[in-house]
């Protein structure tokens, strides 16, 4: 069996494996984690080929598991896939956290390039941003995009998120 690699990544853990010199990412963590549907997810990378995806046993205790695994040039692609207006509301932050970041921490672990060893709890994530969702700068933000001297991207420095969730291109 392939060497498995357990890397945190809020409150989870994301689990590779390199196997033929490529990197995958265990996909049934991902989706628990962020609490949406296994099964239409499985039937939607099951339904095509474009995934390259491969089935593992990974060790999950007294016993092994089955786990799809996704290539991780893959893994943004698969997750942008996933429609937060779909989703349901409780659960679209996270869903962003993880379409941001989760890559960009991949890549980071793995080349030593451009990425945060350690995230923020999502919990604290999602308390801030209910403590604020009744703030007109943080609607503001989400509604209009926002620029650097708008409270709402104060906020995602200070908790941080990505930028690109209030990036609006026309603020250049």
């Amino acid at each position: 069996m392939n060497a498995m690699t357990r890397i945190p990544f809020y409150g989870n853990d994301l689990i590779t494996v390199k196997k033929d010199g490529q990197i995958y990412v265990a996909i049934n963590p991902i989706v628990e984690a962020i609490g949406i549907n296994w099964p239409s997810q499985r039937q939607k990378i099951a339904s095509s080929d474009k995934w390259d995806e491969i089935t593992m046993p990974v060790d999950a205790g007294d016993d092994e598991q089955d786990m799809i695994f996704l290539p991780l040039k893959k893994l943004n692609c698969w997750l942008y896939s996933i429609h937060r207006e779909k989703c349901r509301p409780e659960i679209r932050y996270k869903l962003s956290a993880y379409q941001e970041e989760c890559f960009q921490v991949l890549y980071g672990y793995f080349y030593g390039v451009g990425a945060r060893t350690e995230s923020a709890s999502i919990d604290s994530i999602e308390q801030v941003l209910a403590d604020a969702a009744s703030s007109a700068s943080v609607k503001q933000m989400h509604c209009n995009g926002a620029n650097r001297e708008n409270s709402g991207v104060k906020l995602c420095i200070q908790i941080e998120l990505p930028l690109c969730i209030s990036f609006n291109p026309q603020d250049l």
